[in-house]
């Protein structure tokens, strides 16, 4: 079977900026599935599918149980939803399976465990440690962590959060 290569993407406060030059350095068909969880915060505009389809060539669609995970299509996880992965498909996690976990930090262990060492993850501006506990499932899984440069995100805490890890490549 062809390997599908996906990548959970996670921002919160400021990291619009951030996804948006991540999209466009984007080949067209580049062959990846990419899965938004942002992080909402109350003083900062959410990231609306139209707006960050003007980004990208890939189809952008929210994520839902039962949508099946395609290459070169982008999925936005409505905020605070807990996604698993099941059959090349979104699932929709129990209540007794979310545990303590972040929203981002539960769809990076969902990655993890579906796509093993093809998954990848990007952790872009935001405050808090969101993804810091998932991109270890990531690593350990043989998947690529990639953090944003703390000195160029608008927030700086998930990404010093995420490579005081010790984890990101």
């Amino acid at each position: 079977p062809h390997r599908l290569p996906i990548v959970g993407l996670g921002a919160s406060a400021g990291g619009f900026d951030g996804v948006a030059k991540l999209l466009g350095a984007l080949p067209v068909d580049s062959d990846i599935a990419i899965v938004l969880v942002e992080r909402p915060d109350p003083h900062h505009e959410s990231m609306s599918l139209a707006a960050l389809a003007r980004h990208t060539s890939m189809t952008v669609l929210q994520a839902a149980p039962g949508l099946r995970i395609a290459r070169d299509h982008l999925y936005v996880v409505p905020p605070e939803t807990y996604f698993s992965i099941g059959d090349g498909a979104f699932q929709a996690a129990p209540e007794a399976q979310r545990s303590a976990l972040l929203s981002f930090d539960f769809m990076l262990h969902a990655l993890a465990q579906a796509f093993g060492a093809d998954a990848a993850c990007v952790i872009l501006s935001g405050v808090g440690a969101d993804g810091s506990v998932g991109l270890k499932a990531v690593k350990e899984g043989g998947g690529l962590v990639i953090a944003q440069d703390p000195a160029e995100a608008a927030f700086s805490g998930m990404p010093r959060n995420a490579i005081m890890t010790g984890a990101v490549d």
